[in-house]
């Protein structure tokens, strides 16, 4: 027999509902929320709030919505303070009910502000050591590899600004007996430490976040930020320093695409023992 079609008739009231239930038990919500614990960030910012004025949103809740904010690949903190009231996985998440009042999107920029890059720093630390101990990360095996990300701003606030070359550039004045040396760059005028790069083809003004991750489960292990018109082979090294200071384990095989395949890169893993898995870079044999 058909069934009578649906009409949703509003309640004001609503019993039995819990978004405990509603949200599967595989869900990958329950598996974060299950083995990493955001607690920790209280003690962490608790000497940046006063003893006076109104209650803040409790910092493990922030830190939760900017981790969704990065998990779920969301385009701004507005977007997704506008998505949240209608996500129940997210609602239970932060531990939000139905009805509760979800904080506006200033929320979350003026606690990154107040909170600081160190703060950010010692977070990710802290969920790569949880990892660790669980056993997710071996640290033998890393891939090594960056991708673009955009800066606050548009490729039109860009002009060629002249710009005097100081004490970097003394050595090479004084042995060209010249008074003045003069070094065009193009940069933002909204963003002026962003900086236009090109990878896989397309061009993006902004930076570069060099990562290596870990081949056991995938663990991101280390980052460096750069801006867009750094070369991936410059920061190589950095990249591997970064991993085994952050793991404490030593690395045996570095793998890479060809962009890190140059003489430096090759000496450098020779020194440490580390295996290289990097194809080599074409050279032009006409040349």
């Amino acid at each position: 027999m058909m069934g009578k079609p649906n009409q949703l008739e509003p309640k004001l009231f609503y019993h039995g509902v819990s978004l405990d239930r509603r949200i599967p038990c595989n869900h990958p919500l329950r598996k974060i929320e299950q083995h990493i614990n955001f607690n920790f960030i209280r003690s962490q910012v608790a000497d940046l709030y006063g003893t006076r004025g109104q209650p803040s949103v409790d910092p493990a809740v922030i830190l939760k919505l900017m981790f969704l904010l990065f998990y779920e690949n969301i385009k701004s903190e507005r977007a997704l303070m506008q998505q949240l009231p209608l996500r129940l996985d997210w609602l239970w998440f932060c531990g939000y009910d139905l009805d509760d009042q979800t904080p506006n999107h200033s929320v979350l920029s003026k606690a990154r502000r107040r909170w600081g890059l160190d703060v950010f720093t010692r977070f990710f630390e802290n969920i790569l050591f949880q990892c660790i101990k669980a056993g997710l990360v071996d640290g033998e095996t890393i891939h090594i590899d960056s991708s673009m990300i955009d800066a606050n701003a548009s490729k039109d606030s860009l002009k060629a600004q002249v710009r005097l070359v100081g004490s970097e550039l003394y050595e090479e004045l004084e042995e060209n007996t010249a008074s003045e040396k003069k070094l065009s760059k193009r940069v933002s005028t909204t963003d002026s430490d962003a900086r236009l790069g090109k990878k896989y083809g397309k061009t993006t003004l902004g930076y570069k976040d060099h990562r290596a991750v870990d081949d056991k489960h995938g663990i991101i292990t280390a980052t460096v930020t750069t801006p867009a018109n750094v070369n991936d082979e410059k920061v190589f090294t950095e990249v591997i320093d970064t991993h085994q200071e952050n793991t404490h384990m030593p690395v045996k095989t570095a793998v890479a695409d060809k962009a890190y395949g140059v003489g430096e890169n090759y000496k450098h893993l020779h020194e440490q023992g580390i295996t290289p898995c990097i194809s080599h870079q074409r050279t032009n044999e006409n040349a």
